[in-house]
């Protein structure tokens, strides 16, 4: 026999439906033309001056939990406009580092303005006009603050460096990756290293400090990413990164 429902609980119906309704709405992407391109404007760092392609970061707080999304924008001569987005990302597991404070192995992401130079993978080749480099098994990143090439691609035969971090993964993260240019010129001494835009794991795990997106997001990213067009990213949030 089928219970009937007490009149108590029927009353409860409408505010749990707008509860996540609520919920529904303030963990949305709030971010369109009309509020980004204003944000960008207001940079004054010349390389996002320079910059024809900027990928945007940001985390966009919710009702129970925080999300993160990712605008492509590109300059044209009528000025900014969206290329696509937004697209879920994840980043660190411990959030975004405050500018200045992102130390090696706390979790965090970067706060800042960073070029966009490099790519790389597990295929020899990829749809992309970034400077691309085929992945190898001894292919490392060297992540020991006490080494002299930390912060550096190289091989595990050419480096004394007592930790780093291959790049031939087995959960295939790096099967498309960018290099973010963070702390790579100069390289500053525990600033922390290996910060890329990467494949995620999972929509819902973050990452040990980089940003990462599902391997179809990445393939579009790379496929619009021009190296003519000085392309950046911009991470953190907003008001930590406005300058």
């Amino acid at each position: 026999m089928r219970r009937k429902k007490s009149l108590s609980s029927l009353k409860l119906y409408p505010f749990v439906s707008a509860l996540f309704l609520l919920a529904a709405c303030l963990s949305a992407p709030s971010l369109n033309q009309e509020s980004i391109l204003p944000y960008l404007l207001s940079f004054s760092e010349k390389n996002v001056l320079d910059a024809k392609q900027i990928l945007l970061v940001y985390e966009q707080k919710g009702f129970f939990s925080s999300r993160y999304y990712m605008h492509a924008v590109e300059r044209t001569e009528k000025g900014f406009k969206m290329a696509f987005g937004p697209i879920s990302a994840v980043i660190g597991k411990n959030g975004f580092a405050p500018d200045g404070t992102k130390r090696e192995g706390d979790g965090r992401t970067p706060t800042g303005v960073y070029e966009l130079k490099r790519a790389f993978g597990y295929n020899k080749s990829a749809d992309t006009k970034m400077n691309y480099r085929h992945v190898l098994d001894n292919d490392i990143w060297i992540d020991d603050p006490q080494a002299p090439d930390y912060n550096q691609w190289t091989k595990t035969d050419k480096t004394t460096a007592r930790s780093f971090e291959n790049l031939k993964r087995k959960d295939d993260q790096y099967k498309y990756a960018v290099v973010i240019e963070y702390n790579t010129n100069p390289v500053i001494k525990d600033r922390g290293s290996a910060i890329f835009l990467h494949v995620w794991k999972a929509h819902n795990k973050p990452t040990a400090g980089c940003v990462a997106v599902s391997e179809t997001d990445m393939q579009k990213i790379l496929g619009w990413l021009d190296p003519a067009a000085r392309p950046v990213i911009i991470l953190g949030d907003l008001k930590e990164t406005r300058q």
